[in-house]
């Protein structure tokens, strides 16, 4: 089962069109390490098989409160108890912007807006003399 999850990682690192691409022997797309780790049958057949949740208790689809992910909740709610049992962030935390991708296609024209409010706000307040209201 560690070698399947190794391999799911690295999958990210090298992006395919297709999960077979990453076994395939054509030059252009070979890549040795995945064959030689598992075969691509034995991958797939456990990515077929792999399930985290028991179907017999699904949720209702018409409750207004029903979440499209129910059957991987597990999958976020386990680690998110563990790691919040071990670290507890303090109140002072910096998150640097490298450290958190951005997707500035999305949210570009309102996020370039609130920062040049946001600038000028600054430049205003500090050219004014009074910092005390931010």
């Amino acid at each position: 089962m560690f070698v399947f999850l190794a391999l799911t990682i690295q999958m990210g690192h090298g992006i395919r069109d297709k999960l077979t691409d990453y076994w395939a022997t054509v030059d252009q797309l070979y890549t040795p390490f995945y064959g030689a780790v598992m075969k691509g049958d034995q991958y797939l057949h456990i990515l077929h098989c792999l399930r985290f949740t028991d179907n017999r208790n699904k949720p209702d689809r018409t409750d207004k409160n029903f979440d499209r992910l129910w059957k991987i909740q597990d999958l976020f709610e386990i680690p998110n108890a563990t790691f919040s049992k071990f670290y507890n962030p303090s109140e002072n935390l910096a998150v640097d912007e490298v450290s958190v991708s951005f997707n500035a296609s999305v949210l570009a024209p309102k996020f370039s807006n609130f920062v040049t409010r946001l600038d000028t706000h600054m430049i205003c307040t500090y050219t004014w003399g009074r910092t005390d209201s931010m």
